[in-house]
């Protein structure tokens, strides 16, 4: 009896040994099983924000003004994966330009795991046409725009000179090589945001402040190539342009401020990715048969006004004019020539309008989960 007694409990032991096996090996499939469905979920989130960096028109949120100069895809929370359980928080930063750094958490069975990544972007944009505008711009016969134009509304010629590639609403009905419409989406532009600096090559730089008239061209040497390497010229004020000087840099004019012209002014940038023209705010022609020259591309979000007789004026770009807000810049009390002509080689911008500049690169610099294990 003693040793059928011994049996029996032995056999118990063992099959409850047997049964705790079997629920602890059931338990850690299911845990194992939770962990690799939250990596994949938080990783999820890492490729999201990897799309919507390299394709910020397509984010579902609003972008936002990165604090070292790139406009970008936030991030999301809560963020819902079509198809797979759980929940995210997917936050993007920019620690530094032309750098993001992105945390995806998720959420899965009440477990939560974390996935970080490091990136590193450049950016440029490359324009396409000599003039590049929004709206249904109104022009006249002094308007001369000689390599294609593209907007989002109608052009109302009125005499114009166009040649090129017109993509309009209207386009089909401009001679030449005419296209169809189609509507280019620009976001707000942020190359005004960021004034006094600038960002290029990766790097912040700060431009010189003009607070005077000009009245030498010692103004307007570069005073200081470490910190201005591109010799940018900030106006937030308004000032006048006495002499006829040509600037070897980029003039940039803040929103509300005004520049003057009684000479004429050159502006030529020191690289072939820097625009020649920033202006936020005005530009003004107070005396006649004078000549702004923009050799590279002129963004124009203010309004080019006249005063007296402007005639005999031009405004030139041998690039690209780009007007992305307000329709036509140049209001009817200027009376002068406004030209734009298409320069390829003079078209490109790295430092310009962030959100609409194409993505030349993207280099993973690290990829990891909380637990530390590199992907």
């Amino acid at each position: 009896m003693m040793l059928v007694m011994m049996a029996v409990a032995t056999i118990g032991v063992m099959t409850y040994a047997l049964c705790a096996a079997t629920q602890l090996r059931s338990q850690i499939a299911d845990a194992a099983s939770i962990r690799v469905q939250g990596e994949h979920l938080a990783e999820s989130g890492l490729n999201l924000a990897v799309y919507y960096l390299q394709n910020p028109k397509s984010s579902p949120v609003a972008l936002t003004y990165g604090e070292s100069g790139n406009v970008h895809y936030p991030g999301e929370s809560p963020l819902v994966v079509p198809g797979l359980p759980g929940e995210l928080a997917v936050t993007v930063t920019n620690p530094a330009n032309g750098t993001f750094t992105v945390t995806s958490v998720a959420t899965f069975e009440g477990n939560t795991t974390t996935a970080t990544a490091t990136l590193a972007v450049t950016k440029s944009k490359t324009f396409d046409y000599a003039a590049v505008l929004t709206g249904s711009p109104t022009l006249n016969n002094k308007v001369k725009i000689t390599g294609g134009a593209i907007t989002s509304g109608a052009i109302v010629q009125n005499s114009a000179t166009l040649l090129g590639t017109i993509i309009a609403s209207n386009g089909s009905s401009f001679g030449g090589s005419a296209a169809t419409s189609v509507t280019p989406t620009i976001y707000p532009v942020s190359a005004p945001y960021y004034l006094p600096y600038y960002f290029r090559g990766g790097k912040k730089y700060t431009a010189k402040l003009l607070q005077s008239n000009v009245l030498t061209s010692l103004q307007l040497l570069n005073t200081d190539p470490t910190n201005n390497p591109a010799n940018v010229l900030y106006v937030d004020r308004d000032i006048t342009v006495f002499i006829s000087p040509t600037l070897t840099g980029t003039l940039a004019i803040k929103a509300g401020a005004k520049v003057s012209l009684a000479g004429n002014l050159t502006i030529n940038p020191i690289y072939n990715d820097m625009p020649a023209l920033i202006a936020a705010g005005n530009i003004a022609f107070i005396s006649n048969a004078k000549t702004l020259q923009c050799n590279g591309v002129a963004y124009v979000g203010g309004r080019v006004t006249g005063s007296g007789t402007t005639s005999g004026c031009k405004f030139r770009v041998s690039g690209t004019l780009f007007a992305p807000v307000g329709g036509w810049p140049f209001e009817s009390s200027y009376g002068g020539e406004v030209e734009a002509t298409y320069n390829s080689a003079r078209a490109k911008v790295s430092a310009l309008a962030d959100e609409i500049e194409g993505i030349d690169t993207l280099r993973v610099r690290s990829w990891e989960l909380t637990n530390g294990r590199p992907q």
